[in-house]
């Protein structure tokens, strides 16, 4: 089998709704589901497969996509937090110096020889998630309100409010592809090309949400292995949502042994289940698919055996197990040191990175102000040059004026039209090098190439010759080598502001400097 890692970076908010109701507050998973990963191939690779093909990537079972579950600052994975944890209630159980690491001494679990307290009052750890270190993941989720568009008025329409909670943009995930070995060997390369780059997932991606950007590496299979001293008794964590099937191929709640192809019996007291149900959507065929009924990722099943799991057991078990385990359910931990253990003991909780400390350089706020203030100094170095460059712009419509006798009042060189067009060209989001093309073609339309000398301005309004010292420079000229004074510069900003204060010269009054309102614009 091989096995690929999928690295999921949101560019922009993700919506991924947790329940089809559309009735009450929405809802969204706090992880990227393996069934929208499917669905991203199966967009853009379905139609190209053949039958044969189609069947095994998308029905056969053969190709798994996981769930991508968060990655903590430092690129770990985590996993979602057991329902096995308990702590007292009202206790804190975070690190009291570093709040985003769980006290591991605080957290209770029923797998200690003398199990849960019972002279206190626990309180279930449901939320978030935990990586081997210890640190408490809890993906970031917004909400945004909307309103339908009355397509009579083009306004809103009434009593059509609504709202989508989604994931926060700027944060990672990562999932695990698995690629059986008895598929065709063109298919893997296939697949993971089909989720390299940018990909579109989750609801409402015709507006502003969605885009990710995925890639895609093959690396070699790391599942936790099982402690074969305890596989009499297996305790399983549910690192996704399972869905189970009894004897009469009905979905159930309860996971007897049997579902697991074991024999033994259920142990209630060192179990924690919770359930949910939902209708997955159907973006092709535009419907929901049916129900689905599932014990929630994080749950935690321990099975007494009436004999000790084989090996094949267990590798059985560590591929997957149950319904939709190509839509990323079905994956599992088993006998993971952080349950079966007395308390759960983290690596490295001791010695926290010192790229997880609050550092006042990483903190919003002051990379905020820090860019404002630089965006000041930035601002107040290019009015500066676009004052030097209007002085000089005045002193050469003087000298064309008197160089070929003309009165003040009289229009000459590049009017409001022609510097209307250079802003225009500046302000688009353009490198400095296509801008300085794009100027080529405004003073020498119809002729590419660089213009070298004045003689190759061949625009009569730019052409003007100004007669400045006594050379034979013109303004176009003039411009393409202002403009290749200032490309190191934001070029593009300097010759926009400037073009603004060109037209009001054409306007028969005088500019005054640049005002920080325009240098903002």
């Amino acid at each position: 089998m091989k096995q690929y890692k999928v690295t999921l970076a949101l560019e922009e908010d993700v919506i991924f709704s947790a329940r089809s109701a559309t009735v009450g507050a929405h809802q969204t998973l706090d992880y990227v589901p393996g069934a929208a990963l499917y669905g991203a191939c199966a967009a853009k690779l379905y139609r190209t497969l053949d039958a044969e093909e189609a069947f095994d990537v998308f029905h056969s079972g053969k190709v798994r996509f996981g769930n991508g579950l968060p990655l903590d600052p430092n690129g770990a994975e985590s996993y979602p937090m057991p329902f096995a944890w308990h702590v007292i209630k009202g206790d804190e159980y975070r690190n009291a110096a570093y709040p985003d690491l769980l006290d591991g001494a605080k957290i209770k679990t029923p797998f200690s020889e003398i199990g849960l307290p019972q002279d206190f009052q626990l309180k279930q750890l449901r939320e978030g998630y935990v990586t081997t270190t210890g640190r408490l993941v809890k993906p970031r989720t917004t909400f945004r309100m909307k309103t339908a568009i009355d397509l009579e008025t083009g306004t809103a329409a009434q009593a059509q409010l609504f709202g989508y909670a989604a994931l926060e943009a700027g944060q990672i995930f990562q999932a695990t592809l698995q690629i059986d070995s008895d598929i065709s060997d063109e298919l893997p390369g296939k697949i993971c090309n089909s989720l390299q780059g940018f990909i579109r997932l989750g609801r409402s991606r015709s507006a502003q949400y969605g885009t990710v950007s995925c890639r895609v590496e093959e690396h070699e299979q790391n599942l936790k292995q099982p402690r074969l001293q305890y596989s009499s008794q297996l305790i399983f964590w549910l690192i996704s949502d399972l869905a189970l099937r009894n004897e009469y191929g009905f979905p159930t709640f309860e996971p007897l042994a049997a579902c697991f192809g074991l024999k033994g019996k259920l142990n209630w007291e060192k179990t924690f289940l919770r359930f949910r149900r939902y209708s997955p959507y159907n973006a092709y065929r535009r419907c929901y698919d049916q129900e689905r009924q599932v014990i929630q990722q994080g749950s935690v099943i321990c099975l007494d055996l009436d004999e000790e799991a084989t090996e094949d057991d267990l590798i059985r078990l560590r591929s997957g197990l149950g319904d939709y385990r190509y839509n990323g359910l079905g994956s599992m931990l088993i006998n993971d040191d952080l349950l079966i253990k007395e308390l759960p003991e983290f690596t490295g909780n001791a010695q926290r990175n010192d790229s997880c400390a609050e550092k006042p350089g990483n903190h919003k706020l002051f990379q905020w102000i820090m860019a404002q203030g630089t965006r000041n100094d930035e601002n107040s170095q290019i009015g500066k040059k676009v004052d030097a460059l209007l002085d000089d712009l005045r002193c050469l419509y003087s000298s064309a004026r008197a160089y070929v006798a003309q009165q003040e009042n009289m229009d000459i060189g590049p009017g409001k039209t022609q510097w209307g067009r250079v802003m225009e060209v500046c302000k688009q989001n353009l490198s400095p090098q296509d801008l300085l093309e794009k100027l080529h073609g405004i003073v020498r339309p119809g002729k590419p190439g660089e213009i070298m000398s004045p003689e190759d301005v061949t625009d009569e309004d730019w052409g003007t010759l100004t007669g400045l010292e006594g050379e034979r420079t013109n303004f176009g000229f003039w411009l393409i080598k202002r403009f290749q004074n200032e490309i190191s510069v934001n070029p593009g900003k300097i010759f926009a502001l400037l073009s603004r204060q060109a037209i009001n010269l054409n306007d028969k009054h005088e500019p005054g400097v640049v005002s920080d309102k325009e240098m903002n614009k």
